[in-house]
């Protein structure tokens, strides 16, 4: 199926995320999400239905429930711990991102059909996100410079992939509610 038949499935942004990425050795050995890993995204998910029911009702209330919660994430990146793995080294890189794949320029070059891993780190936890992809396409970028465009897309994770798409969600509530106030604010 060529890019331009496929039918979204997800919505898509584009934004600045550290990430980084390594071949997958074969086999594939990869554990699955942790009980607590699993929990904590379930947890999540609880508590963003939660904070948005309470904006739709009070949006000031909800508002700073949905601050309160981005300080403890930053707060629990910032403990012990939290950090990458040793040797990996995320890089800001601007992407496309949605639920089913991630897009970038990359100085290096991969065959369509290889399998890489993937750490993304999403704002504003930092806490690493990890993901097996395939790599879908691998283009020339539209960039003057000699970088390829790598289009990602995830493997079946159910887990990871709903973070993925509350954290787009949440982007795009963000970035709205800001065009919002900068529509209000010029209205003055």
């Amino acid at each position: 199926m060529r890019v331009s038949e496929e039918r979204r499935e997800y919505y898509r942004i584009l934004d600045r995320l550290p990430l980084y990425h390594t071949a997958i050795p074969e086999p594939d050995t990869e554990k699955p999400p942790s009980d607590h890993e699993a929990m904590l995204v379930h947890m999540e998910g609880e508590l963003s239905d939660a904070i948005n029911k309470v904006f739709r009702a009070d949006p000031v209330i909800g508002q700073a429930l949905g601050l309160i919660n981005r300080k403890i994430d930053m707060l629990g990146s910032m403990l012990p711990g939290q950090s990458a793995a040793e040797g990996e080294r995320h890089v800001p890189t601007p992407v496309s991102l949605s639920g089913s794949g991630v897009a970038f320029d990359s100085d290096e070059s991969f065959p369509v059909g290889t399998r890489r891993r993937l750490s993304l780190l999403l704002q504003p936890s930092q806490v690493p996100l990890q993901l097996n992809c395939t790599v879908m396409a691998n283009e020339p970028s539209e960039n003057e410079d000699q970088s390829r465009r790598i289009r990602l897309g995830f493997d079946e994770d159910d887990v990871a992939r709903e973070q993925i798409i509350r954290y787009v969600v949440q982007r795009q509530g963000m970035r709205q509610s800001e065009m919002l106030a900068d529509e209000s604010g010029d209205s003055r």
